[in-house]
């Protein structure tokens, strides 16, 4: 539900239905008004819809920050179990660089809650709070705290990201950003005051880059500063005039402005009503101001869902992509080596690494890295295991790929995540896999299978509907999980592993007990012995050529890269650093529209699909390149696949067998799989001998 949402009255609201009825894409509401906002009942019928709970953060948490944390990330934990079928966001503090906010009435004092000295003390509570919580919840969402924009919060950062000021309240977040909040921000629009709405802030592109959309230049700040790629939950958007006659027209175009863009995963607009009529709310709640608010709440029911606009831009124009790891630890860091794996990510992008690189951004991605160490190991070595048989089973086939990133195929994947703690899981437990039959297992594993784990044939099926044939080594046993079912609980159950870990297990003992039969072993992956053959790829024949055209004004390079959409073009400007475009970003130049900063003189050079192309720029001026392609890629002959099971005169099915295939092209090789299976692909037509030496 990528629609606009509401933030729900601190208290009862007076016609819950008309509040609720025009299907709001998200409900922003403290914790303690839940019951009375329906909003379990709401998300239980609208199980898309984004929740999004908040928690008053205790005034004096300054007088001992330690205390009030302890007790705070208590008093918030203690609610998961009751919150969990919400699956919400959670936000525990609330604009901290406000005076009132820290208990002072004074007005006058507000300068000195905007200091670097005391937004550093805010930044550690914050950090502290959030890592109590995740030790105590590892799975709840939680969210970076939303400060009052423009009180040093982001630094005034240009909209490269770069502040302009000495510093930035969140200088003192970001790694607590990356290890506590999943890079995650709240964030509050405005594009009024106290005096009412302001339309330039919300309209003219300039001014409303500083008010209603000042969080493009807070993602931009996180990107070029932090090395992040944030996203941002826009839990309070208000123009602090409610009146207005084109209020309507205003929420429906920041609503689309902001949904359309991917890394906004949802907004609530201020405020729905306020039983007690506060007066820094007054002005934004709907029932108070809007005359018809029946037809207003029907016009947004007509609103269709918000689709995030293709190929929107989500790094910085001009900036290099966000490294994939924290700072000072490097993606290609020697000491993670291994045998090589080919992940094939969503946008079709096949990247080669090695297996230990591969796991440093798995395994933060399927637990917290805040677990016990060794549940962190437990999970490692499943995951290096999982991986390695996938490995073993491309190689045989022949596949260009040996595992997808994406977590509803293969493992989750998220470079994002990589932490030092899961780093020493990895380094801890390096090259080892459990095996069976001297070759790694399909470690296949779950969040929390409710207390007890399944047997594999009760869970899995093969492609005909019936029960899949039992492994032995993923038998069901008692489990100690906290918490109810979610996964197919067979294998490991992740929860799970970290009870035992906190009972004292070492990752051995915890892995011997979801995996029956299935030792540690050190694991060499011989690359000749299971490779097959590699795998046909028809080269692509482009023949591209370009129009251009030169006209004043600014420095930058926009085009059109024939009508094709989302292709990567690597931009290298005469100071040497590249940069990375897309194609179909800039619709207004055609659907593979694209456009790139050109502000130092020289020569650019702009590369893609092994073509080069190179442009000169004099810094005052503006070219448009349309390019043109006169043959796309040669189809690929029609292929099949040939595909069976070895087995010996028992009917047992026979693991590691060579199978050979003679085709009209050549001898093909390959071995069975644990479970005798083989496959051969990319066949051309014709006849073929198949023999089992």
């Amino acid at each position: 539900m990528r629609r606009p949402g509401i933030v729900a009255p601190p208290g009862t609201p007076t016609d819950v239905n008309l509040m609720l009825g025009w299907r709001p894409g998200a409900i922003t509401c403290y914790y303690q008004y839940l019951r009375q906002n329906h909003v379990f009942e709401y998300k239980a019928q609208n199980p898309q819809a984004t929740i999004i709970v908040r928690f008053p953060h205790p005034q004096n948490w300054y007088t001992n920050p330690e205390q009030t944390a302890v007790q705070y990330a208590k008093t918030i934990a203690g609610r998961w179990n009751e919150l969990r079928p919400l699956n919400p966001y959670i936000i525990f503090a609330n604009e901290m660089n406000l005076y009132y906010e820290n208990g002072d009435s004074d007005q006058g004092n507000q300068p000195l809650y905007e200091t670097e000295q005391f937004l550093k003390r805010v930044g550690g509570w914050i950090s502290r709070t959030a890592q109590l919580i995740k030790n105590l919840a590892p799975d709840m969402r939680l969210v970076t705290p939303p400060f009052s924009p423009g009180r040093h919060d982001d630094g005034a950062p240009d909209d490269r990201g770069r502040i302009t000021e000495g510093f930035a309240a969140y200088d003192f977040l970001a790694e607590a950003i990356r290890t506590y909040f999943d890079n995650t921000l709240a964030y509050h629009a405005r594009w009024g005051d106290i005096n009412g709405s302001d339309k330039t802030r919300l309209q003219d592109p300039q001014t409303a880059s500083w008010y209603a959309f000042r969080w493009r230049r807070l993602l931009a700040m996180c990107q070029t500063r932090y090395n992040l790629r944030a996203k941002i939950i826009i839990d309070e958007a208000a123009n602090y005039a409610a009146y207005d006659p084109d209020f309507f027209e205003q929420i429906i175009y920041f609503g689309q402005q902001a949904l359309q863009d991917p890394r906004v995963p949802a907004l609530t607009f201020f405020i729905w009503e306020d039983p007690a009529f506060s007066p820094g709310n007054i002005f934004n709640v709907w029932t108070q101001y809007i005359p018809n608010l029946a037809d207003f709440t029907r016009r947004l029911a007509e609103q269709p869902d918000i689709i995030p606009a293709a190929g929107a831009i989500t790094d910085v124009p001009g900036v290099p992509a966000a490294p994939a790891t924290p700072s000072g630890q490097s993606p290609a860091d020697a000491r993670f080596g291994g045998p090589s794996v080919r992940v094939l990510f969503n946008d079709g992008r096949i990247e080669t690494m090695t297996l230990e690189t591969y796991l440093r951004a798995v395994v933060p991605a399927e637990v917290p890295a805040s677990w016990r160490a060794e549940a962190l190991k437990a999970q490692t070595v499943a995951a290096r295991s999982y991986a390695a048989n996938a490995i073993r089973r491309a190689r045989y086939v022949g596949r260009a790929f040996d595992i997808r990133a994406n977590p509803d195929v293969h493992q989750n994947y998220r470079s994002d995540k990589v932490h030092p703690a899961t780093d020493a899981a990895v380094l801890a437990t390096q090259g080892l896999v459990l095996t069976y039959n001297k070759q790694p297992i399909d470690a296949v594993y779950s969040a929390n299978c409710g207390g007890h784990t399944f047997n594999s044939e009760d869970v899995f099926k093969k492609p005909d509907g019936s029960p899949a044939d039992p492994t032995p080594y993923l038998r069901g046993v008692p489990c100690p999980a906290p918490g109810p079912k979610n996964g197919h609980g067979v294998g490991l159950c992740q929860y799970g592993a970290n009870a035992l870990a906190q009972m004292g297990l070492t990752f051995d003992k915890i892995l011997a007990h979801y995996y029956q039969n299935a030792p540690l072993a050190s694991w060499q992956f011989d690359e000749q012995a299971y490779s097959n053959h590699a795998e046909e790829i028809m080269a692509a024949t482009e023949n591209w050529s370009v129009k251009i055209k030169r006209a004043p004004g600014f420095p930058v390079i926009v085009g059109n890269l024939a009508d094709k959409p989302d292709i990567p073009i690597t931009v290298q400007p005469p100071t040497g650093q590249t940069f990375t475009a897309r194609s179909g970003t800039k619709l207004e130049f055609g659907k593979g529209g694209f456009e790139a900063m050109a502000p130092t003189p020289g020569l650019y050079t702009l590369s893609f699909r092994g073509q080069t192309f190179k442009v000169q720029m004099d810094g005052q001026t503006t070219v448009r390149l349309d390019f043109s392609l006169s043959s796309d890629m040669t189809a690929p002959p029609a292929r099949s696949i040939l595909k069976g099971v070895v087995v010996d005169q028992s009917g047992h099915r026979l693991s590691g067998r060579s199978v050979e295939l003679q085709s009209p092209t050549g001898k093909l090789q390959t071995r069975t799989a644990p479970d005798g299976s083989f496959i051969f692909e990319n066949l051309p037509a014709g006849t073929f001998n198949l023999a089992v030496p």
